[in-house]
This record gives C-alpha cells, structure tokens and sequence, in this order.
C-alpha cells in the first residue's frame, strides 16, 4: 500500500523537531534509538514520571511561580517556559517510544 504524503502543520512540524532535539541530547548515553531496548512497560513507567515533572511545570508557568528544579527545597528556580516546552517533549517522545517498541511505527 502506498502512503500518502503528509504535509505537517507549522506547529507540528517544530514540535516534533524539538523531540527529536531531545532524543539527540540523550544519544551519547543510550544511543541513537536506546529505547528499543525497553520493555513497553518500562517507557511506560517513564512516561509517567516524565508526565509528572511535566504537569508541575506547566502548573507552575500558568501560575507564574517559576519551577523548582531538583528534589527538596534547595532546588533551583528556573524559567518555566524552557521548561514546559522540554519536558512537553520528553513525555511525548516516552508515547512514541512505546508505540515504536510495540510495533506501531513500522512500515
């Protein structure tokens, strides 16, 4: 079967270079496709940790309280908008390692 082919929309288009963007700064440590190594329920166990920090930053950005980065009460505050956008990437790039390991990006 033939694929059609797709034309991304603009904002689409930089999300998903973002995540690859963010896939990149992990190559060195886990290789260029690490993930397929993983069981589903490891990335998905990630993906919920990542949906974790995920949620606290975008709550803290909509609040415009800054984003405690770190454990306990000595962590840094950071900018959140630099945050959210990485961390938005991360969770997202966790749903497309799962569906890749399961199969679903073949082809």
């Amino acid at each position: 079967m033939q694929r059609e082919t797709v034309m991304l929309r603009p904002e689409v288009k930089r999300f998903a270079e973002l995540m690859e963007l963010r896939l990149r700064d992990h190559d060195n440590a886990k290789g260029p496709k690490g993930w397929a190594r993983a069981t589903p329920e490891v990335l998905i166990a990630l993906f919920h940790e990542e949906l974790g920090k995920h949620t606290s930053a975008l709550l803290a950005h909509v609040r415009d309280e800054g984003f405690r980065k770190g454990s306990g009460e000595g962590g840094e505050v950071v900018s959140t908008s630099g945050v959210v956008i990485d961390q938005a990437a991360d969770a997202a790039n966790y749903l497309m390692m799962i569906v890749d390991v399961l199969g679903g990006l073949r082809g």
